[in-house]
């Protein structure tokens, strides 16, 4: 797909070693390092070592192991990225593209993990920063409603990009780690757009529909929405 990458570069100093969070693998300070390269919104490409912190939204680098001291760039410090992930054993692709917030109606910068690429259009994916995990609750007594802070949880947007780099919700999941006085809170609903997904799978819908149902999968689910993702592409491919 031909996707025109656009951003502003901004590098940015995180001091990373004086957080000391619990939540979440301690926000993500202790997550792997990766080798790859960078592409900079001012075209220049960096590389050497790269951290990938969803749950903080920093991309940290350095370029050798060695070295004591990263730096780290926010999504539209980037252009595009690229490195290999060893646990998964795969080489990982992002692209940096203006999104609609659907929440304010406003465009923001990006970046976005490429997971599966078609003839007509891509599946791609967004793991938002870690926030507070807030719910609303009704006093039994005054009936009044309020929020209250149940723990801490992460957001997931699977996105469709069209030929056209139209971009829309395809999927969204969540995970929470409750607080320990909020044992029952609820999770966040998940979302999947059966009818995007039917729209851009087109003629081929009724033998991906069948599919779905032989294998009992869940489209709001990430994993078996891939799965389904993975039997299309067969069906495209086979043509």
């Amino acid at each position: 797909m031909n996707i025109k990458l656009r951003g502003i570069f901004i590098i940015l100093f995180y001091p990373l070693a004086q957080l000391s969070f619990a939540q979440f693998d301690n926000l993500g300070i202790n997550s792997s390092w990766h080798k790859g390269h960078i592409l900079l919104s001012t075209n220049e490409v960096v590389d050497g070592y790269i951290q990938n912190n969803d749950k903080l939204g920093l991309i940290n680098f350095k370029e050798s192991l060695d070295d004591t001291e990263s730096i780290s760039f926010q999504d539209k410090s980037i252009l595009a990225m690229e490195y290999l992930d060893a646990k998964l054993n795969k080489i990982r692709k992002f692209v940096t593209l203006n999104v609609n917030d659907e929440e304010t109606g406003k465009q923001r910068l990006i970046l976005l993990d490429i997971l599966i690429e078609f003839k007509h259009f891509a599946v791609v994916s967004k793991v938002f920063s870690v926030e507070p995990a807030i719910r609303q609750r009704v006093n039994s007594y005054t009936m009044e409603t309020y929020h209250t802070k149940v723990g801490y949880e992460q957001f997931e947007y699977l996105y469709v990009v069209d030929d056209d780099g139209e971009i829309k919700i395809l999927q969204i999941t969540s995970l929470i780690e409750k607080a320990k006085l909020k044992p029952f809170a609820k999770m966040s609903r998940d979302f999947i757009d059966r009818d995007l997904l039917k729209k851009h799978i087109g003629l081929k819908w009724n033998e991906v529909k069948n599919y779905i149902s032989q294998n009992n999968l869940k489209l709001n689910l990430k994993s078996d929405l891939l799965q389904t993702l993975e039997f299309y592409g067969e069906l495209e491919n086979s043509d």
